[in-house]
């Protein structure tokens, strides 16, 4: 006789994360490894592309494929049968129908639901077993039934979803292209029948926590709460912006969340302006990082602004500060001579998704001890591409660029760890730090 062989594959169109994370290059390693060295700050050294979402049936990559060897199978379940004999072979490929069975031409009806593929193999051969005494036999899990889940809140696309078996949140807010700019990812609701848990995704992101980033269950409603704590990161970290935070967050996780400190960062000049983002006019706190400055007595709150300072020699004083669509965004010397296109090259060019044609630059100027703006907008692209250079022009200090989004560009849901600072924003700080030298 035969030895019978049991072959169990598990083959899915499961929705899991791909590898999205893609390494900073030398230079921002290196900040890394001074953060590593002086202050134990482990910082944001993966970016998850827009790539990584899609609509279609990507390669499934279980995490952990023993437990499927014990997965009970469902209606939608497709299973695929061969049985090879001397005198026979067989195969088809059948879903488990709305009473959970299987009809095997020339063999007969099966009840699958609820079996595993070892418990069905074992089923089918015994029938067999009475036809045929020699034969392999073989059941193949090839598609996983989906499952309902509901999305609501501040979410781009609020509504019922069917999606895979086992998919993960943050897979599943892949798909549906991500939240609104004013959603949580530190305080999603998934509650269910019999319970309601909330899930921060940052702790999955930044810390490896799988447990915040949750199977989802067929009937599972997920809501996406408005964010009711923020907090800004300007200056030289390598992604300034606007965050959601936690009361539970100190300096360091903000700058973590910031993707780290830039190059010659000033840590030992840290400014953390209480309620700056109102525009408050409290004095502010210095804090030394170098010197391992106790964290919980300078602890956040909504609405405060931390300023990282560049080290500079004494005739570095002034800045020029470049935000928006920009690969390198922050704050960088001024140098007498030096014409907007050459910032622009400095900070890294462009991004893929920049409005050239609409760079907002703003000078702020010192009347009669009073700073005034004068705003006007510059066509980088004509500059820059069209290699027209009459239209290039020298920067002066404290000079604010921005560059926009193209209008119907879709935000990217990877850029979940921060909002890039609008111009009037960026404008109303640069001029307090100013006034506050």
């Amino acid at each position: 006789m035969f030895k019978n062989i049991i072959t169990i594959a598990v083959i899915s169109s499961l929705i899991f994360n791909l590898p999205v994370f893609a390494a900073f290059d030398d230079e921002i390693n290196q900040q890394k490894s001074l953060l590593q060295k002086n202050f134990n700050v482990q910082p944001n050294n993966f970016l998850i592309q827009k790539s990584a979402i899609t609509n279609s049936n990507p390669e499934f990559i279980n995490e952990n494929p023993e437990p499927l060897k014990n997965y009970k199978l469902c209606i939608g379940d497709s299973v695929q049968i061969h049985l090879l004999s001397r005198d026979i072979e067989l195969e088809y490929t059948l879903e488990i129908g709305a009473e959970g069975k299987i009809f095997i031409p020339k063999i007969g009806e099966f009840l699958a639901y609820n079996l595993t593929t070892d418990q069905l193999n074992n089923k089918i051969k015994s029938k067999i077993f009475k036809r045929l005494k020699e034969f392999e036999l073989s059941v193949l899990l090839i598609k996983i039934h989906q499952i309902k889940v509901f999305m609501t809140g501040y979410a781009l696309k609020p509504g019922v979803y069917q999606i895979t078996y086992d998919t993960r949140l943050m897979d599943f807010l892949r798909q549906i292209e991500g939240i609104t700019e004013n959603g949580s990812l530190r305080n999603i609701e998934v509650s269910s029948k019999n319970s309601k848990k909330t899930y921060d995704l940052f702790n999955f992101i930044y810390k490896g926590n799988i447990e915040e980033n949750p199977k989802l269950k067929t009937g599972d409603k997920v809501y996406i709460p408005y964010i009711n704590k923020r907090i800004t990161v300007i200056g030289n970290a390598l992604k300034p912006g606007i965050y959601e935070f936690k009361d539970k967050d100190n300096l360091l996780d903000i700058i973590k969340l910031a993707g780290g400190l830039g190059n010659a960062a000033a840590v030992d000049k840290i400014t953390l302006w209480k309620n700056g983002m109102n525009y408050a006019t409290q004095s502010s706190n210095q804090i030394d990082l170098k010197n391992n400055v106790n964290l919980a007595e300078n602890k956040l709150n909504d609405g405060d602004v931390i300023y990282i300072p560049t080290f500079k020699q004494p005739q570095e004083d002034l800045q020029v500060y470049i935000y928006g669509q920009i690969n390198r965004a922050g704050t960088f010397p001024f140098k007498e001579g030096t014409k907007f296109s050459d910032y622009i090259k400095l900070a890294g060019g462009a991004n893929s998704v920049a409005d050239l044609e609409k760079v907002k630059v703003t000078r702020i100027k010192n009347i009669n001890g009073k700073p005034v703006t004068e705003t006007f907008i510059v066509d980088a692209n004509d500059i820059i591409y069209n290699g027209n250079i009459q239209k290039d022009f020298f920067i002066s200090a404290n000079d604010v660029i921005f560059i926009p989004e193209r209008f119907f560009n879709f935000r990217n849901f990877t850029d979940i760890t921060g909002v890039v600072l609008s111009s009037l924003g960026i404008i109303s700080l640069v001029i307090s730090f100013i006034n506050k030298k």
